[in-house]
């Protein structure tokens, strides 16, 4: 039996500093053990090295995670006993989650010695498209471009 209405979705909390929800959740995905306040001054520094203008930084996060975005993803689906690698779009909200997941993964799997300048090179590689997190979205386009003959078959 179906809900009557939909799941509360929780508002991102707003990032203190620069006021948007991207920074405030970039804050929470590098935050580790609970230590925010480092979290913080980790993804601070690394925009402040950016730009000292806090504008200007914050727009060329926006580009870098624009840059990383995926438009597509491989869903799994069973269709008579077998399973299939379903190309599906991904709504705005997840695009977004994936690029900031991604972007952090590939910034701590940097060779750097401090996490701010890992961020920091991390950032600018997806400025300029290349680095890890963006060789992550090709090879997730690359995938759903190879199984595109199975596309007919995603739920509606």
């Amino acid at each position: 039996m179906a809900r009557k209405c939909g799941a509360v979705k929780l508002r991102s909390c707003c990032d203190p500093l620069f006021e948007a929800p991207e920074v405030g959740r970039l804050v929470n995905l590098v935050m580790v053990s609970g230590k925010k306040t480092v979290a913080a001054r980790i993804v601070y520094t690394a925009l402040a090295m950016l730009s000292p203008d806090r504008r200007r930084s914050y727009e060329l996060l926006m580009q870098a995670l624009h840059n990383i975005k995926p438009s597509a993803e491989i869903r799994t689906r069973r269709m008579g006993g077998a399973s299939y690698r379903v190309p599906a779009e991904i709504c705005s909200k997840r695009r977004m989650s994936l690029a900031l997941r991604w972007l952090k993964s590939a910034a701590m799997r940097r060779r750097e010695r401090y996490a701010h300048v890992r961020l920091y090179n991390e950032i600018l590689d997806a400025l300029s498209r290349r680095g890890g997190a963006v060789r992550q979205r090709d090879e997730v386009h690359r995938l759903a471009h190879a199984n595109r003959a199975f596309s007919h078959s995603r739920r509606g």
